[in-house]
């Protein structure tokens, strides 16, 4: 009954993103970036650099000819819901003949004028872009300052002219930003005009500089008031000096692959080495991980004397105060930290089915996956501290009169009562170690941290949950910061499909939309009995509850 409306309203949801992707998408790939940068100013504070053309292409459709082709499996999908519709979509589509808008820059000059934003795009084809535009706005073109203008009601202009197709608010702000691109462009600033010129289906880019601008003609300082918040001044600087920078963050789809990065870098294309914060990971710490670990984290110590000296400084300063030992003992800690943090899971054994799921409550689910899943964290530090620590645990677990076992020198075991687990803690290859298992050493994880200076490693085969929606691929990825540069990657495994393409089928699937259905409808039924057995007002009527 509620299926075909839930189906038809999942698959119009889907078909809207989609559309609305299609209205920005063209039939050349790149090209277009270096060209829309010269009618940027270089006093742009935002820019947004858009690719629908990768993000369409990734979803399993194609572009011929300038047109948006859907494929076999969206096309099937609409026929089910209305076979009319299809011919309403094909058409609509058709309507981004005469585009190039692989490359779009949504940009703002001016933080303190809401207005002052514009969006420019390419045109291959002018004259059957304004045909195009015509017959969906159904507004008549007019000639204004060399361009063929579009007013739709008060607060949006759209000109098409010298094959570029702009977006502002009207015709005044176009041409500021056209003059003001005429005396300095973002295509002359260094690192900013290669990053937004690069193939990326989604980038950024803020100015910090114009920000910290900004902010200073309110009257405040950034560095002034990091220190009033009782950040050193030496510290204060440094956080102040990545205002100095313009911050560049995109994503790139490229078949199976998310990928991302992330930098500061100024005008002239120096990055800021933000990453040297950090020491570079010792491979040594994945001894103590579980063999089959599918989770790991690791960091490098700190590397920056400032902040190492901040540390020192506050731990002095606090056991001249009335602090308690605690709070001391946790500077200590920080203060002693000479090497690798860490943790790692195995989440492998994390497999129930759907039926499962249905019949388990909160609570149970909960205990459920803390049993199932391997956890190991650890620490570096001199083995004297270690001891201190190690010893200090043993000690509240007697004053408890909880039993331990000695697994070896300064590492122990004890049973975890109503939890049907075991815990470890204390000196496991010179880390201090807690975990609910005994790493067996995951060794073929070493080069992807030998090296660097954090990262975050995951790998996941499919979910059975997820495979009875359809979605059956499994995935692997990483996350890494290197010395000038955060870099990720995720990538699907056992699917041939595209990222995107692998994820919005599915949803193609009347079976699928009938099965999240049924388990929406099992779930809300199961919690909705607990509200009301736990919640009802007896003063209240019983309508009121169903």
């Amino acid at each position: 009954m509620k299926i075909r409306k839930i189906a038809k309203t999942a698959l119009c949801g889907l078909m809207s993103v989609a559309l609305v992707a299609v209205m920005l998408t063209s039939c050349n790939k790149g090209g277009s970036s270096s060209a829309l940068l010269e009618n940027i100013p270089a006093s742009a504070c935002f820019v947004l650099k858009m690719n629908p053309q990768q993000v369409i292409e990734n979803t399993g459709c194609s572009v011929e000819n300038g047109k948006i082709v859907l494929s076999e499996k969206y096309t099937e999908a609409i026929r089910n819901i209305n076979p009319g519709a299809v011919k309403m979509a094909n058409d609509f589509l058709s309507m981004t003949e005469g585009l190039d808008l692989s490359s779009m820059m949504l940009f703002l000059t001016d933080m303190s004028r809401g207005r002052d934003v514009a969006l420019i795009g390419a045109v291959s084809e002018p004259e059957t872009v304004v045909k195009n535009i015509e017959s969906i706005t159904g507004v008549a073109g007019r000639d204004r300052d060399g361009f063929m203008t579009f007013s739709i009601e008060d607060d949006m202009m759209i000109a098409v002219g010298d094959n570029h197709i702009w977006f502002a608010s009207d015709m005044s702000v176009i041409n500021r930003h056209i003059e003001d691109a005429q005396e300095a462009n973002l295509a002359s600033v260094a690192g900013v005009a290669e990053f937004l010129s690069e193939d990326d289906a989604l980038a950024w880019m803020v100015s910090l500089p114009k920000v910290k601008a900004e902010v200073e003609s309110q009257g405040y300082s950034i560095e002034q008031e990091l220190i009033e918040e009782d950040v050193p001044a030496n510290l204060a600087g440094k956080i102040a000096d990545v205002f100095n920078y313009n911050a560049c963050v995109s994503f790139k789809l490229d078949g199976s692959t998310l990928c991302g990065r992330a930098y500061l870098v100024d005008d002239n294309g120096q990055r800021n080495e933000f990453g040297k914060m950090l020491n570079t990971i010792d491979p040594e710490f994945l001894a103590n991980v579980p063999a089959n670990a599918n989770s790991v984290i690791a960091m490098g110590s700190i590397a920056d004397e400032d902040v190492k000296n901040r540390i020192k400084d506050e731990a002095d300063r606090m056991r001249g105060r009335q602090y308690r030992a605690d709070e001391v003992e946790v500077l200590d800690f920080l203060t002693a930290w000479d090497g690798t943090a860490a943790m790692a899971f195995d989440t492998n054994d994390v497999v129930f089915g759907l039926d499962d799921l249905k019949s388990m409550n909160e609570q149970e689910i909960v205990m459920y996956i803390m049993q199932k899943i391997k956890m190991v964290a650890m620490v570096h530090l001199p083995s004297e501290m270690i001891s201190k620590y190690t010893n200090s645990i043993c000690s509240m677990i007697q004053a408890a009169n909880m039993p331990f076992n000695t697994v070896d020198t300064d590492y122990y075991s004890i049973e975890v009562p109503n939890a049907e687990m075991t815990g470890y803690f204390g000196n496991k290859n010179g880390y201090l170690t807690f975990g609910n298992c005994d790493g067996e050493g995951a060794t073929n994880l070493s080069g992807v941290f030998a090296g660097q200076r954090m990262v975050y490693y995951f790998t996941q085969e499919a979910n059975p949950i997820m495979k009875e929606y359809g979605w059956d691929f499994g995935s692997e990825g990483v996350f890494r910061v290197g010395d000038d540069i955060v870099e990720f990657n995720v990538t699907l495994t056992g699917t041939t499909a595209n990222f995107l393409q692998a994820i919005f089928e599915p949803l193609t699937n009347p079976e699928t939309i009938q099965k999240l259905q049924e388990l929406a409808e099992s779930m809300y039924g199961r919690y909705n009995d607990y509200d009301y057995y736990e919640y009802k007002s007896y003063e209240e009527p019983d309508e009121y509850y169903y």
